[in-house]
């Protein structure tokens, strides 16, 4: 039987990071290995619950992590990328980072970290959603007239708009057209007839929504809806850690959910 593959969780008490550690205890393919939190967190150098032997570690002072985990997850915010990266590049462990909207300079150090270790990153982590990006690229070719719209809603909390899977679509949709259409966000005002070549895209937030992402290929007469609903944080975690599991040990490079999805 192969051993479990261990894993590290940066942000384990935020809500992924507790949805992360609860998706490792569920797997019994891995293991956790470490688990880290800001300096100033209260539940520093105590057990987490249910993991024993697992303490919360200052993300901080993160020391050399190669034979302690074979892969690290993240989802943070741009200020708490540096940390992680460096933390999994020190410790030639693969490392899985769940938010995007990264600027310039923090794509540069992705790139680079890529050529030392096997580096995912990923709008959305869930497997659901990444085969819905798949389906887009075949409607969207087969489809070359039709009109495309994309509506995404997500929790009251949520501060970008639209969503990075939204982007998402609206390039896969792009790419298949040969990137001609222009995009449209968040229609408004007297007159919102579409023109040729357009892509709309709106942002709903309301409640505790956790994600819903819909695709509309209008066309005369019909309409073909391709639609994935999140109903908790639940499968963004499970995700992360199946591409965990899946890149622990893997040779250096930069990987992304559909190429191995496809593998």
């Amino acid at each position: 039987m192969a051993a479990a593959v261990r894993i590290g969780v940066w942000g384990a008490y935020g809500r992924m990071g507790q949805a992360l550690v609860a998706a490792v205890a569920a797997e019994p393919g891995a293991e956790l290995g470490a688990a880290f939190e800001r300096p100033d967190h209260p539940q520093l150098g105590q057990e987490i619950a249910g993991q024993p032997g697992v303490t919360l570690e200052a993300a901080s002072e993160a020391s050399d992590l190669s034979g302690r985990i074979d892969a690290l997850i993240a989802f943070p915010l741009p200020a708490g990328l540096a940390g992680a990266l460096a933390a999994a590049r020190q410790g030639k462990v693969a490392l899985i980072v769940g938010t995007t909207g990264y600027d310039a300079e923090a794509e540069a150090a992705l790139s680079a970290a890529a050529a030392d270790i096997p580096l995912l990153v990923e709008p959305n982590m869930s497997l659901g959603v990444n085969v819905l990006n798949r389906l887009l690229r075949t409607a969207a070719a087969a489809l070359p007239g039709w009109d495309v719209e994309i509506h995404e809603t997500h929790h009251a909390g949520k501060k970008d708009a639209p969503s990075g899977t939204a982007k998402l679509m609206v390039e896969t949709v792009r790419a298949a057209r040969g990137d001609k259409d222009k995009v449209v966000a968040g229609r408004a005002g007297d007159d919102c007839s579409r023109a040729k070549d357009e892509i709309g895209v709106a942002s709903s937030r309301a409640g505790d929504i956790a994600g819903t992402h819909t695709a509309y290929f209008a066309a005369p007469g019909e309409c073909l809806e391709l639609t994935h609903r999140a109903f908790s944080r639940a499968n963004f975690a499970n995700g992360a850690l199946w591409a965990a599991i899946k890149l622990a040990g893997a040779k250096p490079g930069r990987y992304h959910l559909a190429q191995l999805l496809a593998d």
